[in-house]
């Protein structure tokens, strides 16, 4: 269930903060598998212990009290501990703006508007007390909020809102380089192609889903950024990867059609030869002065 349940105002501009999340699990080991959306997260370690795993970085241990929070499309995982498991209590929402797009602005942004730089996210270790009182409001926020008392939870919600935020701004730490949202789309955006050169079925529609923004908005952005279509993108880094298998490897044409998404030989010549000027076969023999 996802609705709008208060407003902000930041910048000279309107937010609404739309639940996503909000809840509490009891899980051990995990999924083995990243996910990233368009979402911010507040999650208390509120029993057990588990790692936090952001793509491109060592796991970092969140124990028992830890308030983890992550901004926006950052790739993450979290892994229970396979003994004690782990508990989290969970706030999860989006920021949208006054004609309803999300809001992809670093959280810490919200506390220091004059930086340009902020982490991705954070693991702030809570007294028993902090603990105790963000789990007390989040358990109240998520009763109303199941039981659609909407006065009653809009109110709750905020104040849970914005104690995560109090406990940012006077436990986090320092900031770090961190792009700003373009540049952090576009990368994601990169990182999903290059892990799905592979697949046949991968498509605009479930990278989409896999970041959780519309096909639309994910291929302006980049084109914005990059000058090239989402599509064109896709196929160039194929292309891209079969002139590699072509120039290193001695894979038969149907093998390296299949490695680089291509269902149909014929359909993978026909695009090779509009990229490259030539079909595969001649552009391998010319690489390596007619050997095949």
């Amino acid at each position: 269930m996802e609705k709008t349940e208060c407003l902000i105002r930041f910048d000279d501009r309107s937010y609404t903060l739309s639940v996503e999340t909000l809840h509490h699990r009891f899980f051990r080991g995990s999924e083995n598998r990243f996910h990233a959306h368009a979402s911010y997260h507040y999650v208390l370690v509120s029993q057990g212990s588990c790692l936090v795993h952001i793509r491109g970085r060592q796991p970092a241990e969140a124990p028992l009290n830890s308030l983890v929070f992550i901004n926006p499309l950052i790739a993450h995982n979290f892994i229970g501990d396979p003994a004690t498991g782990v508990e989290h209590t969970c706030l999860i929402w989006r920021f949208l703006d006054e004609q309803g797009k999300i809001a992809l602005f670093p959280l810490q942004q919200l506390l220091a508007p004059e930086q340009r730089e902020w982490p991705d996210f954070g693991i702030i270790r809570l007294n028993d007390f902090d603990a105790r009182n963000f789990l007390q409001k989040q358990r109240a926020a998520e009763l109303a909020y199941n039981n659609r008392e909407d006065f009653s939870a809009s109110v709750k919600i905020f104040e849970l809102f914005f104690l995560g935020l109090n406990l940012l701004n006077v436990k986090g730490g320092a900031p770090e380089t961190e792009p700003d949202n373009e540049k952090r789309i576009v990368k994601l955006i990169e990182q999903a192609v290059e892990r799905s050169l592979t697949h046949e079925d991968f498509s605009i529609g479930k990278l989409s889903r896999t970041i959780g923004l519309h096909p639309n908005y994910l291929n302006t952005v980049f084109k914005s950024a990059t000058g090239i279509t989402l599509s064109a993108y896709i196929i160039q880094r194929r292309i891209d990867f079969a002139r590699m298998l072509l120039e290193s490897t001695s894979y038969n044409l149907s093998e390296i059609a299949e490695m680089c998404g291509f269902r149909r030989l014929s359909y993978f010549s026909r695009v090779f030869r509009k990229h490259c000027g030539t079909n595969p076969s001649s552009y391998r023999n010319r690489r390596h002065g007619g050997k095949y």
